[in-house]
């Protein structure tokens, strides 16, 4: 038994009203099926059920790599769909769990059909006692082997192992769009990137002083590709003929954009930058370690 869907589980968009979570669903859906279409990935179906997102596609691995990439996601999981009578649950958890006697395992069950005679707690307690006496596999609660996650609608229940944690944050662009004033450094990418999981359409800007660096800007700027969907990222770069901040407001103001973003750590700084511009100056560098900011480099480059 082969998964045949993606189950998509959004983060932060549950917190918002009805109407924007809406709003927010309809502008995630499009990313996923962007980033399908800009990957070649061949796909049935996308659309949401049950306040979450299924991916129906004869490529379960391909989708899940460009996916994962995708902002607004806390979790995929490749899933298998049977129907929703006890005894077909059990056979399906069997096959997918893969169980033997050296292995621990657990049963996770959440019943969106709250109308299915069995509890959450039932269901996963008989198909905890199936799966032992069909395998011989022990129980553990805490700290299982293989956790069998069973998730129940009304006419359908999706069954899968393997779960994948996603970037999170918000789908592009729901936050707007900003200016992203880049030197050469990766940090300008991290700062970059980090207003992206915002839900941000950002517009990268060079102000170049030699061509050396310009090259590197350019380089390092292709590592945002990998995660630009809901917007077309188009990096900008002009010679720096006046003052930095005042220059990025110029072009912000062209571009549409509401607020500038910098890559500086130095929060004492900020105050005199302020006073130069009428527009919002975020900084979101300050207050990270070292070690967090190589994380979240390594994720990039990686992805």
């Amino acid at each position: 038994m082969e998964p045949e869907v993606i189950i998509v589980k959004p983060g932060e968009l549950f917190l918002k009203s009805k109407p924007v979570r809406r709003k927010l669903f309809k502008q995630l859906i499009k990313n996923i099926k962007q980033a399908l279409k800009l990957n070649d990935v061949d796909f049935d179906y996308v659309f949401e059920e049950e306040a979450r997102i299924l991916v129906y596609t004869d490529e379960i691995n391909e989708a899940l790599t460009v996916i994962k990439n995708v902002f607004g996601i806390t979790k995929l999981a490749p899933a298998v769909q049977v129907g929703s009578r006890l005894e077909i649950i059990n056979e399906a958890a069997l096959e997918l769990a893969k169980l033997s006697k050296t292995k621990t395992f657990d049963v996770k069950t959440k019943r969106v059909y709250k109308k299915f005679p069995l509890t959450s707690v039932e269901i996963s307690n008989e198909v905890r006692t199936y799966l032992a006496d069909k395998t011989g596999a022990r129980v553990n609660y805490k700290k299982p082997n293989v956790t069998v996650n069973i998730e129940l609608l009304e006419n359908k229940t999706f069954i899968y192992i393997d779960g994948i944690l996603g970037l999170g944050g918000l789908p592009i662009p729901a936050s707007g769009k900003v200016l992203c004033l880049c030197d050469s450094s990766f940090d300008s990418i991290i700062a970059s990137w980090l207003f992206m999981r915002r839900g941000c359409e950002i517009v990268p800007l060079h102000l170049r002083v030699d061509e050396r660096e310009h090259t590197q800007y350019l380089n390092h700027t292709k590592s945002l590709g990998t995660f630009s969907y809901g917007f077309r990222l188009k990096p900008y770069s002009e010679k720096l003929e006046e003052d930095m901040i005042e220059q990025a407001e110029a072009f912000a103001k062209e571009v549409g954009a509401k607020a500038i973003v910098l890559a500086t750590q130095d929060p004492k700084k900020l105050p005199k930058l302020k006073k130069q511009t009428e527009l919002t100056i975020f900084a979101p560098l300050i207050g990270l370690t070292t070690k967090e900011l190589n994380s979240i480099k390594k994720n990039i480059q990686q992805a």
